[in-house]
């Protein structure tokens, strides 16, 4: 469904004119269909480039692609009540230090995320840039092995695979990353409209969720992600 928009003549500020009689909105959801709506002129603009085609879009004639950096954070819930492991915090902080942040960010998203290790991002206020994401394999196995889980254990995690850039690859990449500290994730990616009502209902061991603070403020973050975790 398209929405279409005209200037209003009458609008109170006769100082700002601008240059725009008529602005058509239509949703094009194919990361294909709306790359190609805007390399063959159907388009005079998109939001929202997929990675994968950031160079043909960049290297187009007669096309400007705008860089702005993002606040949404990504990351995984982990269910204590339904896993007794993750009760333990060495088993928390494991499963943290065996996520490769820098490698998801440069190789599923081509650059074009930016490793995360607090919910403050870069320029919110709280944001302390001592606080860095921490990647180290034999110290997560060395946690595992201090919590009594040296031989690991299995778990069941869910993400969507059409909400988030690369969600359905991250997620997997994640999980491969766990079994490298013995944890056996059994993934299942679904739908969104199928995603939210088993997220809400707390139906999987962990979960991938996705948060940017509408506010631009880091108590957003902490607000609404801690009440999540209930």
């Amino acid at each position: 469904m398209r929405v279409d928009f005209e200037r209003f003549e009458d609008y109170w500020d006769t100082e700002t004119e601008g240059n725009v009689s008529e602005i058509v909105l239509t949703p094009i959801a194919e990361n294909a269909s709306r790359v190609a709506a805007l390399l063959s002129g159907g388009v005079d603009f998109i939001d929202a480039v997929p990675p994968n085609d950031l160079d043909r879009v960049r290297e187009a004639d007669g096309v400007n692609l705008i860089e702005i950096d993002g606040t949404r954070i990504i990351g995984f819930q982990m269910n204590e009540e339904r896993v007794e492991a993750f009760q333990d915090p060495r088993v928390r902080q494991a499963v943290d230090l065996a996520i490769n942040q820098e490698g998801i960010a440069d190789r599923l998203m081509r650059g074009f995320a930016n490793p995360a290790g607090q919910f403050s991002p870069e320029g919110y206020s709280g944001h302390n840039p001592d606080l860095t994401p921490r990647y180290d394999v034999e110290r997560a196995k060395e946690l595992m092995a201090e919590a009594g889980y040296e031989d690991g254990f299995t778990v069941e995690m869910i993400a969507p695979n059409n909400r988030y850039v690369n969600d359905a690859q991250i997620a997997q990449a994640v999980a491969n990353m766990l079994a490298q500290i013995n944890i056996d994730v059994e993934l299942r990616t679904m739908p969104l409209a199928q995603y939210w009502p088993e997220y809400d209902t707390r139906e999987s061991d962990m979960a991938m969720i996705g948060w940017h603070a509408d506010t631009e403020d880091s108590a957003n973050f902490f607000q609404y992600l801690s009440l999540l975790h209930r």
